[in-house]
């Protein structure tokens, strides 16, 4: 959004000026220029003033009796009724400051989303503008307001402005994606081939998961997370024929991912449009920091934390079993039972599932039947291109 403050710019006209000095050119007086179009000489003083506004038929009286194109005065009236509404939300820009200590410019400019700025004023009309609304009020109701209705888990504890902007970054990546109709046929092949993406490095499956999901109506969409936001993943419809799955690396092994990517692909199969998904980072104990993002210590298990959620719950049965199968997965047990599991007995069952080894370590750790600090070299770990460079948001 572009504020504007001053009363004149480069090569710019008031209609007023102009109308001067066509009066001069043809030597003609207000008072002449009234009688000939048939309007109070007060009509005229005050256009040339600025204070009362060309209309299309006093521009084409004008061209009439001055012979300047009616477009032409339009245009002068146009540009300058531009410029005074840009003076008008400048000042409406500074008033609103205060709102900036809603909204974690730091973090966003760190984040390479929005370039730094100098003035109060030009940074409000900027997050405006990158949040396309028109005011702070409206902010609130779009982006503010809704959260107190989204299913999350009764600890999920984010500031509203960061989960905001985190939100919007989905939002905004998804706009520029071509993307078919939503199709749930379509979806479960999908999700299908993206299954067997796991095999493949992070520069590899990222994009071949964005393109087979948009290809189904899915928008799939990372955004780095931000300091104090315990947010995964996140899904939701952006309109009846486009979804949205939304991830952090906040759990940062392909694992923890993947499962995490499959539980919100569950929301969109098996729920409602209407609701919004968070899927957060849980704290170690009651009170006590959230859990930090490492390798070997798993930031959430199917079943974790979810009391009686039945959408949650149904999420994380639907994600463990599209990966593995629970029939296929007892095989297993009989080698974790009272002796260590090895390396190789792990990686031929994933290879016989066609799926990543770290998985298999994943969701052995989850059911508890090998230690969280077991197997953990078999992970991949997940980072992010470097922040506003070409590859950015890319996984790595």
């Amino acid at each position: 959004m572009d504020i504007r403050h001053e009363k004149e710019s480069d090569g710019f006209q008031l209609p007023g000026q102009r109308l001067l000095e066509v009066l001069a050119e043809k030597e003609m007086s207000q008072v002449e220029l009234a009688r000939r179009i048939g309007r109070p000489k007060k009509t005229i003083s005050e256009i040339v003033k600025g204070r009362t506004a060309i209309t299309a038929d006093t521009a084409l009286q004008l061209q009439q009796v001055l012979g300047e194109p009616a477009a032409a005065w339009l245009k002068l009236e146009a540009d300058h009724q531009i410029l005074m509404a840009g003076a008008r939300m400048y000042d409406q820009a500074v008033h609103d400051a205060p709102w900036l200590r809603e909204v974690p410019v730091d973090a966003m400019v760190a984040a390479k989303w929005i370039p730094r700025m100098a003035g109060v004023a030009e940074r409000v009309g900027q997050l405006l503008g990158w949040f396309g609304v028109a005011s702070p009020a409206a902010w609130r109701g779009v982006y503010v307001e809704p959260q107190a209705r989204y299913h999350r888990a009764p600890w999920f504890d984010a500031n509203p402005g960061t989960l905001a902007a985190w939100m919007r970054t989905g939002e905004l990546q998804a706009r520029t994606m071509k993307t078919s109709p939503y199709d749930r046929k379509k979806f479960q092949r999908a999700l299908e081939e993206i299954r067997r993406l796991t095999l493949r490095p992070a520069d590899v499956w990222q994009d071949r998961m964005i393109e087979l999901a948009a290809g189904a109506g899915v928008a799939v969409a990372y955004s780095r997370e931000l300091e104090g936001l315990p947010v995964a993943g996140a899904t939701r419809w952006l309109s009846p024929r486009l979804a949205l799955i939304h991830l952090s690396l906040a759990r940062e092994t392909d694992d923890q991912l993947w499962f995490g990517f499959f539980h919100q692909a569950a929301h969109l199969l098996l729920h409602g449009k209407k609701q919004v998904y968070l899927e957060g980072i849980a704290p170690a104990t009651s009170g006590a920091p959230l859990a930090p993002a490492m390798s070997g210590a798993p930031l959430a298990r199917p079943g974790a934390d979810r009391g009686g959620d039945a959408e949650e719950l149904a999420a994380d049965e639907f994600a463990a079993s599209f990966l593995i199968p629970e029939a296929t997965l007892e095989k297993l047990k009989p080698f974790c039972e009272g002796r260590r599991i090895s390396e190789t007995i792990v990686r031929t069952f994933a290879a016989e599932l066609r799926i990543a080894p770290g998985i298999v370590v994943g969701r052995l750790q989850q059911l508890g039947w090998i230690p969280d600090s077991w197997l953990n070299d078999l992970k991949w770990p997940l980072g992010w291109a470097p922040p506003g460079t070409e590859a950015d948001p890319q996984v790595y």
